[in-house]
């Protein structure tokens, strides 16, 4: 936890370049920056405008995680790139760097996110869900892995005021 005080009063800790190929084979760049005394992890195109960011924090209730408190892609032409996988991946970057204990999501997680958090455990993360939320997790999961869309009223998992949907520890 030392450490991670420490790298909150830098501004910028580290950038990344990364490619992907668009639906027509044309290599797209983009950069992630994660600035720890913003708790913000940024995105940006191959230039320096931000096309999304991921928001955190640190847990009052348990130091050795972090919250990941909001996520959003701003560039719409950017949808269903996986973009937003960059941004967790960077964040379980950062929190192995400091020797932290994982990320956790808020108590309510809309189904975009949800569907975050699935592609990250199906990329070999042990996502741990809540047990509130398992059944809905389990029924988002089946339509998803079909294709097709999960739909309720509320168009979200939920958990208990002040617990965590979904976790992710990692292991030093």
């Amino acid at each position: 936890m030392e450490e991670l005080l420490k790298n909150k009063n830098e501004e910028s800790f580290q950038k990344r370049n990364f490619s992907r190929k668009d639906k027509d084979d044309k290599e797209l760049k983009f950069s992630v920056a994660i600035y720890p005394k913003k708790e913000r992890i940024q995105l940006l195109d191959g230039g320096d405008k931000e096309i999304g960011y991921l928001l955190f924090s640190t847990d009052s209730k348990d130091l050795e995680k972090l919250r990941v408190q909001d996520m959003r892609i701003t560039n719409p032409k950017e949808y269903g790139n996986n973009l937003a996988i960059e941004l967790y991946e960077e964040l379980l970057t950062f929190v192995k760097q400091n020797k932290l204990k994982g990320i956790k999501s808020d108590d309510v997680v809309y189904f975009g996110a949800v569907a975050v958090w699935k592609k990250l455990s199906d990329k070999g993360y042990s996502l741990i869900v809540n047990p509130d939320a398992q059944n809905e997790y389990n029924n988002f999961c089946e339509k998803y892995n079909k294709g097709e869309e999960y739909i309720t009223e509320d168009k979200r998992l939920s958990a208990k005021k002040g617990a965590s949907v979904f976790e992710i520890n990692i292991t030093l």
